[in-house]
């Protein structure tokens, strides 16, 4: 007997005793909205699971990438140093063509 029967079957039961004649159907429908959510839960699970695989893989990308700029001693500061300095050059060479 599955967990989700559980609360169909005492439906089932209830509706036996008044002997109503579409107690089978009403007991399938009660059943199939639990296993509707349990569903819908190992689904959201499973996506969780998924996010924090890629959430994983990424970190380990990154660090990979890091490894490789590491090696070729670049970083964010020289590059924007660099930039800055460039950008004063061409000010300046502007200033003196006026």
């Amino acid at each position: 007997m599955h967990s989700c029967n559980i609360p169909a079957v005492l439906v089932f039961k209830l509706l036996l005793r008044y002997r109503k004649k579409r107690a089978k159907h009403i007991c399938s429908f009660y059943c199939w909205f639990e296993m509707f959510d349990a569903a819908k839960n190992k689904l959201w699970v499973k996506v969780s699971y998924l996010m924090i695989a890629l959430t994983m893989t990424e970190y380990i990308y990154m660090v990979i990438e890091d490894k490789k700029v590491a090696r070729r001693h670049e970083s964010l500061t020289i590059l924007n140093l660099e930039k800055k300095a460039s950008l004063r050059e061409e000010a300046a060479m502007k200033a003196k063509t006026k």
